[in-house]
């Protein structure tokens, strides 16, 4: 019965410390003309950083996890 309980308890601190599914993700935003880079960082909670990546106009944004 002991068992039983130890294993309660652990499966029970488990499932409350991965419930966060939230992610830094660096992305840097590069200018193409004046070779101009911005950093931001934005949590996001589902995919992954590399979905955030585009390219418009020139302007290219690439993101990674922190």
């Amino acid at each position: 019965m002991k068992r039983l309980f130890v294993l309660l308890a652990v499966c029970a601190v488990v499932s409350f410390t991965s419930c966060s599914k939230e992610k830094d993700c660096a992305c840097t935003t590069t200018e193409p003309l004046t070779g101009l880079e911005t950093t931001t960082t934005i949590t996001i909670e589902e995919g992954k950083c590399s979905d955030l990546d585009t390219n418009v106009a020139g302007l290219t944004t690439t993101c990674v996890r922190e």
